[in-house]
């Protein structure tokens, strides 16, 4: 049974990276769209997702209190790469964030993922961290904490990303 509705709020992004999942046929032809963030009991996680959600930081917190609305009880989880001050905000609604920092990130942005390590380090206890790091940045990732996440990965750029058999894409293009 397919436990995780994997959403996708957006098709912008802010980087044009080799390997994109967003651009990827095979994965991209199955997805459903969504008309209401009611969704069935069958899901138990949602994962929002992108292009990136984080260009639209209000947009993102109206969606979380949208499906909270409905469903209490699911878990919902932000995929990101850019950071924005609203996480802050963001993070009491959700259960937990996974950050990826790309293949051609910038010297900002791994200032970037810093302040993503520093908000994970205030809520580890109640909330769940991810990191996905291509391993090309971990000669020059000085200050990573790895004990402030519940999972950290470091390895290469795909080239493929396929959907997890658990999971469900949808597009949600509403309000």
């Amino acid at each position: 049974m397919k436990t995780t509705a994997r959403v996708l709020i957006t098709k912008k992004c802010n980087r044009n990276c080799e390997g994109c999942c967003n651009k990827d046929e095979e994965i991209m032809k199955d997805m459903q769209d969504l008309y209401s963030l009611n969704l069935p009991k069958q899901f138990k996680t949602i994962c929002i997702t992108g292009g990136e959600p984080m260009l639209d930081p209000k947009r993102v917190l109206r969606i979380v209190n949208n499906i909270r609305q409905y469903r209490k009880d699911i878990k919902i989880y932000l995929y990101t790469a850019l950071w924005d001050e609203m996480l802050h905000t963001i993070i009491d609604h959700i259960d937990g964030i996974h950050y990826t920092i790309h293949k051609g990130y910038s010297y900002s942005d791994l200032e970037d993922f810093y302040k993503y390590q520093d908000l994970a380090t205030l809520y580890r206890e109640y909330k769940s961290f991810r990191v996905y790091i291509d391993n090309d940045y971990m000669q020059i990732i000085r200050r990573l904490k790895p004990w402030v996440f519940s999972r950290f990965e470091i390895k290469p750029w795909k080239d493929k990303c396929p959907l997890p058999e658990n999971e469900v894409l949808f597009y949600y293009g509403g309000k």
